[in-house]
């Protein structure tokens, strides 16, 4: 009886050799090479011109909220302080481009968005758009008031010379007779 599962234990152990061998040929095979990729430096100078901004799945502030405050956004200034009278910055450093590139870059998405963005504190005409408009309906009315009698006198006086045409048409056809 103890025999028998010894040579079981051996048998076990023989595959277990075979295996490795193979584990160690499919190591050798060497993985394929991509071939090197090639960016001009306009390409890159191009992308990064366009903004190299991640999309996120997720807006961290609200669309109202940066409809009603994205015209404010400004770059912070060394001389800043706080409510409490201190400076709000030690350094400011721009480490991937200098002031300029960001100013501009800021002042390029203000603009974008100022064609985009619908403005919220919009709400209607004024009294002094109401006054202007009112006036200058009036104005219009008494303009087609005097186009209109200006026609009809025209409309008038082409009758009364059609009716004097006429009547000298018929008074000199009478003499003839």
């Amino acid at each position: 009886m103890e025999e028998a599962p010894v040579e079981h234990k051996k048998e076990e152990e023989e595959p277990a050799k075979q295996e490795e061998p193979e584990e160690e040929e499919e190591e050798e095979e060497p993985e394929p090479t991509l071939p090197p990729s090639e960016v001009s430096e306009e390409e890159i100078k191009q992308r990064l011109s366009e903004g190299c901004y991640r999309k996120m799945p997720f807006s961290d502030i609200s669309h109202k909220a940066l409809s009603e405050c994205y015209l404010s956004f400004t770059l912070p200034q060394g001389s800043e302080k706080t409510p409490r009278g201190l400076l709000a910055f030690d350094s400011i450093k721009f480490v991937w481009d200098d002031r300029a590139v960001a100013t501009q870059r800021l002042q390029s998405w203000i603009k974008s968005h100022k064609i985009v963005e619908k403005v919220p504190s919009i709400t209607g005409p004024t009294d002094w758009f109401k006054q202007q408009m009112e006036a200058w309906m009036n104005t219009k009315l008494e303009w087609r008031k005097a186009q209109r009698l200006y026609k009809e006198e025209q409309a008038k006086g082409t009758t009364e010379e059609k009716a004097k045409t006429q009547e000298e048409d018929e008074g000199e056809k009478e003499p003839r007779r």
